[in-house]
């Protein structure tokens, strides 16, 4: 999949969802570096369309020492926020000063 393939396909899924989120599991079967790589390019193209989208790389889920996501490598979490007076209202705990 190409840069501007995955950049599609942020913004497709963010708009399919409701509160402005989505999450893409990588799987454990590549180069970390490289894949980081490739999601932080696409998201500089992405966030050019939409300049309050966000998008964090977390390592997958664990509860009590147990790996929730089998096979994943890192968690793409992939927002795009709307501010009301420094708070996002579309869901997350983000704040950023008011204009």
């Amino acid at each position: 999949m190409s840069n501007i393939e995955l950049a599609e396909r942020f913004l497709t899924l963010v708009d399919a969802s409701p509160d402005r989120l989505a999450i893409i599991k990588i799987p454990d079967d590549g180069d970390i570096d490289a894949i980081e790589d490739k999601f932080r390019r696409a998201y500089d193209l992405a966030k050019r369309e939409r300049p309050d989208l966000a998008v964090k790389l977390l390592p997958p889920l664990e509860l009590a020492g147990h790996r929730v996501s089998t096979g994943t490598a890192l968690l793409a979490v992939i927002h795009e926020h709307r501010w009301v007076g420094g708070t996002c209202v579309n869901g997350c705990r983000d704040t950023k000063p008011a204009a």
